[in-house]
């Protein structure tokens, strides 16, 4: 999994309240779940971390200019404020799934480093 340290904690556990707990009869026990997002696939992986960085006001946007692919990060104005950055332009990539990784990492950094907490945004 790409993301480390409380990022990493904070998805997991909003991932596990969100999306697994309120299933009836789920199988799956809390301390499975980063197997779990450990045995899917990058892209399926990138997919539900994006949907919850949604959730934070951060806003991974890929596009494709001249044959590469660039992602640029916006926040809401509530993680603005906390991150203390508006927007980046992260870097270019050949493939689109390598910019959204990118950018991934990027934002693993700002939520661990600025100590960023989840709090839906309304």
């Amino acid at each position: 999994m790409q993301l480390t340290g409380k990022c990493k904690e904070d998805f997991l556990n909003y991932y596990w309240d969100v999306k697994i707990k309120p299933l009836p009869m789920t199988m799956c026990k809390k301390e499975d779940l980063e197997l779990f997002f450990d045995s899917i696939s990058e892209i399926f992986q990138h997919a539900l971390i994006i949907e919850w960085l949604d959730t934070l006001g951060i806003y991974i946007l890929p596009y494709r200019e001249n044959e590469l692919f660039y992602c640029e990060l916006q926040f809401s104005k509530t993680t603005a404020e906390k991150s203390g950055k508006n927007w980046i332009l992260t870097n270019t990539r050949i493939s689109r799934n390598e910019s959204i990784s990118n950018s991934i990492k990027e934002v693993n950094e700002i939520y661990n480093e600025k100590e960023l907490t989840h709090q839906k945004i309304n």
